[in-house]
């Protein structure tokens, strides 16, 4: 179980409690620290999904622009995608 940080403001633990997932609150918990953010800029973040975007969005994108095409066999010239 983590600790409770100094950084954050009970303001902030009730922005973070609703959040569905650990590594999420964690998520948050470190960059109000590194940044010090106020509880308005925490809310933004989280209305703004900038966890998911991080995680789930970008690493996709980025992925996806280095995708190898191969060719199918035959008349078919579809690329495949893996997905990870």
């Amino acid at each position: 179980m983590a600790t409770v940080s100094p950084k954050l403001s009970y303001s902030h633990y009730v922005e973070l409690l609703p959040l569905d997932n650990v590594n999420k609150i964690q998520y948050y918990i470190q960059i109000v620290e590194e940044q010090n953010l106020s509880v308005a800029v925490l809310r933004e973040k989280i209305k703004s999904k900038e966890y998911e975007i991080k995680y789930y969005i970008r690493p996709t994108l980025y992925l996806e622009s280095n995708v190898e095409i191969i060719e199918g066999n035959g008349s078919e010239n579809k690329p495949y995608i893996i997905n990870l």
